[in-house]
This record gives structure tokens, sequence and C-alpha cells, in this order.
């Protein structure tokens, strides 16, 4: 995170959740640079999981996503993060990025965590739910990276089969202990970037074929094309219906075509 992070008072972020709600949100979502940060600025015990269980006792047709969480600011609340998650109101769905699939990258990069602790909340968090989605993020060339420290991210992408990656190519950012080293040539950072979306999008077309045929409760969160709406299952995946529903609107759907980065779902009528 840029920056020194302040969280909102629990009471304030649900009195603005209450006007959402109110103005006709379907989708409430909790954002902040790691919102597994939240409370830890405080002299409050509460944190991230208390939050979101205030959330998910409002009144109302919604449901909730929850933003971006630092993997070492999660892993202490993880257990309570994940019981949190049994409210139906919250979309199983975890963006924790880790940002390179090797320990001496993460350790230059100043991240306060490893690959195994990454991979270690991904493992427990689909113990608890199978079907949860994993985003993820990866810096690709940063400056001192070897091949086999982008091979290793790569090989984490294959073998951890997030739902979603960002892919980021290095950019010095001035002031910080890495505009002072030596920078990869673009090349080498453009096919870093590459070999990461490859996998990826491997990844994609997987996870994507052993959704078909598979039936799920979702609820309409987009109406942006005409003769077709964009709706959200529990785990958060993307699902194009192509018929016109309002927003909001829960249905039940199965899924015939796998387009990689989104599904095509069939509504299926009593």
């Amino acid at each position: 995170a840029r920056g020194k992070l302040h969280s909102f008072p629990l009471d304030d972020i649900v009195e603005q959740a209450k006007a959402f709600i109110a103005a006709g949100a379907t989708e409430l979502q909790v954002t902040a640079q790691d919102t597994a940060s939240w409370g830890m600025d405080t002299d409050s015990p509460l944190r991230l999981p208390d939050l979101l269980r205030a959330l998910g006792e409002l009144d109302g047709n919604f449901m909730i996503r929850v933003g971006m969480a630092n993997p070492d600011n999660l892993l202490p609340i993880l257990d309570d993060f994940l019981d949190a998650l049994k409210c139906e109101k919250i979309f199983l769905f975890l963006h924790i990025p880790v940002q390179s699939g090797s320990d001496e990258v993460l350790k230059r990069m100043g991240r306060r965590y490893t690959t195994a602790q990454y991979e270690e909340i991904i493992t427990r968090s689909r113990a608890a739910f199978p079907d949860i989605r994993i985003c993820t993020d990866y810096i690709a060339g940063f400056s001192g990276e070897t091949d086999e420290d982008g091979d290793a991210s790569v090989q984490q992408v294959l073998r951890t089969r997030p739902g979603k990656v960002n892919i980021t190519r290095f950019s010095v950012r001035p002031g910080t202990p890495a505009a002072k080293w030596k920078r990869l040539p673009e090349p080498v950072k453009k096919a870093r970037s590459r070999a990461l979306t490859d996998a990826a999008n491997a990844v994609y077309e997987a996870n994507g074929d052993a959704m078909l045929g598979r039936e799920f409760d979702c609820v309409v969160t987009e109406t942006d094309k005409p003769g077709s709406v964009t709706a959200r299952d529990r785990s958060y995946q993307n699902i194009v219906i192509q018929e016109e529903f309002p927003l909001g609107t829960n249905l039940r759907v199965k899924i015939t075509e796998n387009r990689k980065h989104y599904l095509i779902g069939e509504v299926i009528r009593p």
C-alpha cells in the first residue's frame, strides 16, 4: 500500500452501506489498499471479520465483495475471516496479491510474507470453501529478477490455479530502493509478462471447462449491453446471460459455454 492506511469506523461504514442499499445497490464492495488491515491502526479489537459480519446482518437484496487483502495481514485472521464468509451475503471471492512466486524477489520488494504463506491461505480457504475464487497480482520483471524467479511465478500460477490474475510489468517508483537498482531490459519484462499471461490463460481454460454443465444460483449485477446481462454466482464468477433481467434479479443458471474470461449461462426455469 502507498502511505499509511486509515480505518473508517465500523458504524460509519455500516451507515454508508445502508444508504447504498436504500438507493438500490445490489453489490457492496469493501475496498482498500489492504482490507485485511482494517482496524489494525485503532485501539479497537474489531477486525475485518467483525466488519463483514456487521454488513452481512443488514436487510436487503445485496451481496458483499471483499477487496484486496495482503497475505501478511490476512493470515493471522484467516480462521475468523473464513468463518465470516459463511454469511451467504458475502461472495466467496478472495483477492490476495502475491506479486511474485520467488521468495528472493519478495524480499527485494520488501514484502512481509513468503510464497508458502500465500499458498497456505489458498489451501486453507479452499478446504473451507472448495469453490472459492482466488484473484491475485504479479509484477513481471522486477529489478534483479532472474529467469528462475520468473519461472517460479509461472509455475505458481499453474499450481495454484487462480480464477483471475492481474499482471503488471515492473516500473520504477521514484524514491524507492528499487529506483537505484539496475533494471531489466524491456524485452525481458515483456517476455516474462507474456509467460505469466499464457499460464493464466491456460488456467482460465481449465477452470472454465470444469464449470460446463454445472448449475449455480446467481444475481444480476450488470446490464451493460442490450439483450444480455452479467450475473455473479457465490464465487463471483462472471456469467453472461443472453437475456435481459433487472439488476438484483436472482436466477438459477446452467453453464453452457466457456469463453475463457467469462462463462455463458442459460436460465433454468421451474
